[in-house]
């Protein structure tokens, strides 16, 4: 029984820690894509490139601290003023 238990806890903190991973590895991906549509980004209105950088350089300064919600909720802005999915 106690094999069963230490083998249970070991694979929920293993897919604990695989999410983890994924969700930093997926905020550095929507960050890319966001400077990708920034370096594409012609018809946008100066003010909202600024508002745009100003979001994105928030979003890297959160995932460096590790507060990865924060930074996908940050880029999620980003993305709606650039019209990205």
């Amino acid at each position: 029984m106690n094999q069963f238990v230490y083998a249970m806890l070991t694979t929920t903190a293993l897919a604990w820690g695989m999410s983890a991973y994924a969700q930093v590895m997926n905020c550095a991906d929507e960050i890319r894509r966001v400077d990708a549509a920034l370096a594409r980004a012609t018809q946008l209105d100066p003010q909202r490139v600024a508002e745009v950088r100003s979001l994105r350089n928030e979003a890297s300064k959160l995932q460096a601290e590790g507060k990865t919600v924060e930074c996908l909720a940050t880029i999620e802005r980003a993305k709606a003023i650039l019209g990205l999915r």
